[in-house]
């Protein structure tokens, strides 16, 4: 992804030169971080919680939880440690980290749905991911 001018006067506006700085390398998650910090989130418990490991090339979530129960789960090697770790609920990106450093932080904004833990149920669901692989 390539940052055009008008995204880079976004994200000089909206974040802290620290976090600019880091445009040129994770394009996509510094201008989701400018562009969502200001967003109200809706008041509503989540249907969908994805998070995402890796970096801006990443297309898809690691971890998909739909009404509390999980979808998809890319299991990653031991000891990964991906540069980007983000959030995102109902379609909104709520926390992304970069390096270590937090970017966008709502969190406190948002009550994350449980996870459901009856364990035949959570056993039929990674089931079914499995048997679409």
């Amino acid at each position: 992804m390539e940052l055009t001018e008008y995204d880079h006067s976004i994200i000089a506006k909206n974040l802290s030169p620290d976090i600019a700085a880091l445009a040129d390398r994770y394009p996509a998650d510094v201008l989701n971080a400018a562009i969502w910090c200001f967003r109200p989130l809706p008041s509503i418990k989540p249907k969908n919680v994805e998070f995402w490991y890796g970096d801006s090339n990443d297309t898809n979530p690691d971890i998909v939880i739909s009404d509390g129960i999980p979808r998809v789960w890319i299991e990653r090697p031991d000891g990964y440690d991906p540069p980007v770790r983000a959030l995102q609920v109902d379609s909104n990106w709520v926390f992304i980290e970069i390096e270590g450093q937090v970017v966008l932080d709502r969190l406190s904004e948002v009550t994350l749905p449980p996870i459901v833990s009856d364990p035949t149920l959570l056993l039929s669901g990674l089931l079914r991911l499995r048997s679409r692989r």
